[in-house]
């Protein structure tokens, strides 16, 4: 007898989920997240080489949010494929940025109002007065840890699709 006939047929499978939280609902909030950012990156910083960047990772979220949309086996596998796509343009950017902001900082071509407090604590911590290369190592970690934080993003979104296709594959197979 077939599985999907008869009364033993198995229920089911319960949809994923991100800790509680419904995985395709939260993945939508996370590429949604990262369109905002992208745009806003570009705008904050219209140059050529953020610019490319921005739209890249712009034009892979919007293709992860149709994929999202149709809620199909077939959309999410390569909705997957994108999104690793997009995970190796944001390490790209992990491997360029950091350096270049730091390098920046620590010839003054960024403004220091804002950085003022954690540079005072640094002297105070470091000792000594090379405060342009303290100016450099603290905007190339700030730079660092956003990265990190967005490279996670992007591999918490592979996980959660992976999981959607998964779902979708046990459905089409039980149907």
């Amino acid at each position: 007898m077939d599985r999907t006939t008869g009364p033993n047929h198995p229920p089911p499978p319960e949809k994923p989920k991100f800790l509680c939280i419904p995985a395709r609902p939260f993945t939508c909030f996370i590429t949604i997240f990262g369109i905002l950012k992208s745009a806003s990156s570009f705008y904050q910083n219209p140059n050529a080489g953020t610019g490319a960047f921005a739209f890249i990772l712009l034009t892979i979220d919007l293709l992860i949010l149709v994929g999202l949309s149709q809620n199909s086996e077939k959309c999410y596998l390569w909705t997957l494929k994108v999104t690793f796509i997009g995970l190796g343009f944001i390490t790209l950017q992990f491997l360029i940025y950091p350096v270049i902001v730091a390098s920046s900082a620590a010839s003054g071509s960024i403004p220091n109002g804002y950085q003022e407090l954690a540079f005072q604590m640094m002297n105070r911590t470091f000792g000594g007065n090379d405060e342009m290369f303290l100016r450099g190592v603290m905007a190339g970690y700030v730079m660092e840890l956003a990265f990190i934080f967005m490279i996670a993003l992007q591999f918490v979104k592979a996980v959660l699709i992976t999981r959607l296709w998964d779902y979708e594959k046990t459905l089409e197979e039980m149907r």
